[in-house]
């Protein structure tokens, strides 16, 4: 059988004339898990802040805005520029959230999650957490919920942490993120492997993959969605 590609300006003309009312899937709902529930036992939720000053493994640099960076291609996808054309030194701030579930006994070893962007999915991960902990369908876990350092793509400090296809910023959470933790908050964080994971969407899902690829002592399981 053979089978004619048509021509993306047909496949594009032919979407655009779907009417708005039609419905390809039925709308999307969160899962229960995902609300917060108040007849539950609730962790706790921290912040903190971290500067680059303070970072070894990561000093901080930003997008550059120049002719350079600027290029496209015939569709309008970004060029790739020299790392050195591409970005500049400069100082950023994170914050890191840190869920502790009930219950959690201090100085004890503990489950966690990891997870990139943490600023987006603090309040879910925190109400989701609740519920399966509460529902004994998972251990109690503490999660650590870490910010980029800012920007996005090639030549920015969030492509530089998750873009880099490296065991580098497992490395930084390591031995950077997770001390902090524990010199705050008591925390104590476990170092079986099944007991630790990463999560992130887009490119903080590669940086979560990328965690447990070069560094498969530390993390044991991956929640890579859209990565």
């Amino acid at each position: 059988m053979r089978i004619t590609a048509l021509p993306l300006s047909v496949l594009l003309v032919a979407a655009a004339s779907v009417p708005d009312t039609v419905r390809i899937a039925p709308p999307y709902l969160d899962a229960p898990e995902m609300a917060a529930q108040r007849a539950l036992p609730h962790g706790t939720l921290h912040s903190f802040i971290m500067h680059s000053r303070d970072s070894r493994i990561y000093p901080g640099i930003r997008q550059r805005d120049n002719a350079v960076t600027q290029r496209r291609d015939a569709y309008g996808n970004r060029i790739a520029a020299p790392a050195d054309e591409a970005s500049e030194a400069a100082s950023y701030r994170r914050e890191v959230f840190v869920y502790i579930p009930a219950g959690y006994r201090h100085g004890t070893e503990a489950p966690m999650l990891v997870v990139q962007d943490g600023r987006d999915y603090a309040a879910r991960v925190t109400a989701a957490l609740d519920s399966l902990i509460a529902a004994r369908r998972v251990p109690p876990i503490v999660a650590v919920m870490i910010q980029s350092g800012g920007g996005d793509a090639q030549g920015s400090e969030r492509g530089l942490e998750y873009d880099t296809v490296s065991g580098r910023y497992a490395e930084f959470v390591e031995r950077e993120v997770l001390p902090r933790v524990t010199a705050l908050y008591g925390v104590r964080f476990t170092h079986n492997p099944a007991l630790r994971a990463a999560m992130g969407g887009s490119s903080g899902a590669s940086a979560a993959f990328a965690m447990a690829w070069f560094h498969p002592e530390w993390y044991g399981k991956v929640l890579s969605y859209s990565g």
